[in-house]
């Protein structure tokens, strides 16, 4: 799993980026689909981003690593930033005071229901505590 660490891994290697999990290869299809939107050639690509034609090839068929420096490179020259990279193309929606409400709101309901679960948790044990006391 891939928390903006250095290396992404290739081949079906799950990255988990903003609570999802995207897969490498749909990052490299990502990639792929912007290059052709563009009307670039891989080698047109490859000389933006400053490497070899078969160095992207790899890298946009999910055969080979792509480093964190290099996903970042590939964002600028596709004139995307790099969460977009991760989001299909797509720049994520803005944080917004509304959003950081609607989450503490969903932040509030969880927290009451792992207070629910701790105190079933707690509950149990003391059942289980006098059941296992009267066996002796």
């Amino acid at each position: 799993m891939f928390a903006l660490r250095y290396q992404m891994k290739p081949c079906g290697a799950a990255i988990v980026y903003s609570k999802k999990q995207i897969q490498m290869s749909e990052i490299c299809q990502t990639i792929k689909t912007l290059r052709q939107q563009r009307h670039w050639s891989q080698q047109e690509m490859a000389s933006k981003v400053g490497i070899t034609l078969p160095a992207f090839s790899r890298i946009e068929n999910n055969v080979t690593e792509i480093t964190f420096t290099r996903a970042k490179k590939i964002a600028r020259v596709l004139g995307i930033s790099l969460a977009a990279l991760f989001n299909h193309g797509e720049e994520p929606a803005p944080v917004t005071s509304r959003t950081i409400r609607a989450s503490r709101s969903k932040l509030k309901l969880r927290e009451k229901e792992v207070l629910t679960i701790q105190r079933k948790l707690i509950e149990m044990y003391g059942l289980l505590k006098d059941h296992a006391e009267t066996a002796r």
